[in-house]
């Protein structure tokens, strides 16, 4: 009887033991865990706040791709207005030539 009930001891040592281990686990575990979510919950507003600015980024990049366009068909309608105004300049010095050509010619005669 005293070797069974000292083995029950012991055994209700080595549980008593384990317990405790295990209750101090279960609270590393449970600290671990906490800071596990702490770090998701950080890291999770960090991707949050990077995919905001990526969105942002990327409608800045569509304006100006769009400012960009209109920009470039601006240029190519004012180098055509160009173009044409120095055609009718280049008529009117012509027409103005022949004009003062014209007026020597008169007097001339």
């Amino acid at each position: 009887l005293r070797h069974v009930s000292k083995a029950l001891a012991e055994r209700e040592q080595t549980n008593a033991t384990l317990n405790e281990q295990l209750q101090q686990l279960t609270n590393e575990f449970k600290l671990k865990q906490e800071e596990f979510q702490k770090t998701q919950k950080a890291l999770n507003k960090q991707l949050s706040i990077k995919q905001e600015q990526l969105v942002r980024y990327d409608q800045n990049l569509h304006d100006t791709e769009i400012k960009s366009k209109y920009a470039k068909e601006e240029c190519s309608i004012q180098e055509k207005e160009i173009v044409r105004l120095n055609n009718v300049q280049e008529e009117q010095e012509n027409r103005i030539k022949t004009l003062q050509q014209d007026l020597l010619n008169v007097q001339e005669q």
